[in-house]
């Protein structure tokens, strides 16, 4: 961690009565008391360097429509604050709850997308009530949530989950409760069921056991380790080669299309699982995977299938829609393929040693 830097942010969830020349509030020695004391909660940060300044301005612009208010202090000039609260190096983010708490730190990306998520999770209760009008702002988060759909009635469940919720999963979730089935139709026959949506993962996770605090713990901490249909990013390129598995990447154009098809390809994925890895790639962002892999880059969707191993490319027909039974046949040949070269393989050794004999 860097041990220079210039100023210091921070982020105030109630208004103070300063000036604002932008979506960022300047505080200084005089002010910064005052609205600390008259504000529930505070973040404080310093930063090395004016490239994260783009990222605040955005954070603080989506955060003030919600009386929450980014703020910046310079430690250079005012270098008493940063020392009163043990600033050493930067970037460093505090969380206050007024001048009496010892302040908490924020260790979440410095990004305008998880300032907002984090702070946002700061002002909800315990487990919100999800509906048709909130849900989507819910999924937009970039934190995990779980969403339990019980009977009205069934106040047990209620109180299990409340425990749930209680516990230290409250760090990396957002809790709700949803009573409107239709939020979620494809399992509407269940009594109870606890729907996880990871904004790592494509589809959401299923849980439909018993309500308890130890097995929802472990559902959910399991289904946040790893995501059935992931977003596909460069820096987990690794992890696919070093599984040594062949690699599965589904191509679209939009996010609503990616969801769609995930949800197309999740009894495959689940069918595979072990045997093949599954991601969702933005064609948008990364069309230079395209050629490579030997797509036609103008036709979106697709789907390919790339074999580790052997450096090898299948894919799927541009020319046909992107469907289940079309998909399994597809994937059909090619594990025949598989199976056809491992046994090559097989007959080239024992060839092999039936010469050396």
């Amino acid at each position: 961690m860097a041990r220079r830097g210039l100023s210091f942010l921070v982020v105030v969830l109630s208004l103070c009565s300063f000036v604002m020349s932008s979506h960022l509030i300047q505080l200084d020695e005089e002010n910064f008391e005052s609205c600390v004391e008259r504000t529930e909660f505070l973040i404080v940060s310093c930063e090395p360097c004016q490239d994260l300044i783009p990222e605040l301005e955005s954070a603080a612009e989506s955060l003030s429509n919600r009386n929450i208010y980014l703020s910046e202090i310079d430690c250079t000039k005012d270098a008493k604050i940063c020392s009163r609260y043990g600033v050493q190096s930067y970037p460093t983010i505090r969380i206050f709850r007024g001048l009496e708490r010892t302040p908490a730190r924020y260790r979440a990306r410095q990004k305008a997308k998880q300032i907002v998520s984090h702070m946002i999770k700061q002002t909800l209760p315990l487990i919100s009530e999800i509906t048709t009008e909130n849900i989507e702002e819910f999924r937009d988060f970039d934190t995990p949530f779980l969403i339990a759909y019980l009977d009205p009635s069934d106040t047990e469940s209620l109180a299990l989950f409340i425990q749930t919720a209680e516990s230290p999963l409250h760090e990396n979730f957002i809790f709700g409760t949803a009573t409107n089935r239709s939020l979620f139709p494809s399992e509407e026959s269940k009594e109870r069921f606890i729907v996880l949506w990871n904004p790592l993962d494509e589809v959401p996770a299923l849980y439909d056991g018993d309500f308890d605090v130890e097995k929802i713990t472990k559902f959910a901490e399991e289904a946040l380790e790893s995501p059935l249909i992931p977003q596909f990013g460069m820096q987990k390129f690794a992890e696919y080669a070093q599984s040594g598995l062949p690699l599965a990447l589904i191509f679209a154009l939009t996010q609503h299309e990616r969801t769609s098809l995930a949800q197309t390809f999740k009894p495959i994925v689940i069918k595979n699982k072990g045997k093949m890895n599954f991601a969702t790639i933005d064609a948008v962002k990364l069309p230079f995977l395209a050629k490579p892999l030997g797509l036609d880059g103008k036709r979106w969707p697709a789907f390919v299938v790339h074999d580790i191993e052997d450096d090898e490319t299948f894919v799927f027909d541009q020319e046909r829609e992107i469907e289940g039974v079309g998909v399994e046949e597809f994937l059909e040949r090619f594990w025949g393929k598989m199976e056809g070269k491992k046994e090559r393989v097989r007959e080239t050794e024992m060839s092999d040693a039936h010469d050396e004999l």
